[in-house]
């Protein structure tokens, strides 16, 4: 299907399925692209590979070299995949109260085409729920990793006064 939709928009496609850590298996593949089509991309989508580590370096060698490459850790996508099938209701209700939400499609699709054009190396495009996250702000339960996303505001010294006083009335009974 994909291969239909890309050659109907004019592109020359060839889909071939290579374990890109056997050496010798991808260097048959790559010498299996003819020199009249050259290779001029290539979309590598392992999910849990440790290629994905070296993919990363390399876009990132790659880049600091003038030289194009991208290279996306996806999050959660709204559809079933291989990789998230097994998430129960509940799984995905709690990754939702930490703001984690799952990518449509057609968002995914779009986060794809604007990551080619973005100046990063490694980006990782996911879908956020800030209401779910200032939640957590209140109660200090954001991950660190999103603490710097999300804020909750200052305290007033008189509200805080307030919290104070009634401890205050209740400990005393005044």
């Amino acid at each position: 299907e994909l291969e239909a939709e890309l050659s109907a928009l004019g592109a020359r496609v060839r889909i071939a399925a290579c374990d890109v850590a056997d050496r010798a298996a991808l260097a048959d593949l790559l010498a299996s692209v003819p020199a009249g089509a050259p290779l001029t991309g290539v979309v590598h989508t392992a999910g849990v590979a440790a290629a994905n580590a070296f993919l990363d370096a390399l876009a990132q060698h790659r880049r600091a070299r003038g030289l194009a490459a991208t290279s996306l850790g996806w999050g959660l996508w709204a559809q079933a995949t291989s990789l998230s099938g097994h998430l129960s209701e509940a799984d995905q209700k709690r990754m939702a109260r930490g703001g984690m939400i799952g990518l449509s499609v057609d968002e995914g699709m779009e986060l794809f085409d604007l990551s080619l054009q973005a100046p990063e190396a490694a980006l990782v495009p996911f879908k956020l729920d800030l209401t779910g996250l200032k939640d957590q702000a209140r109660t200090g339960s954001v991950p660190a990793l999103l603490r710097g996303l999300v804020s909750v505001g200052r305290r007033s010294a008189q509200g805080a006064g307030a919290g104070a006083d009634s401890l205050l009335k209740r400990r005393t009974g005044r």
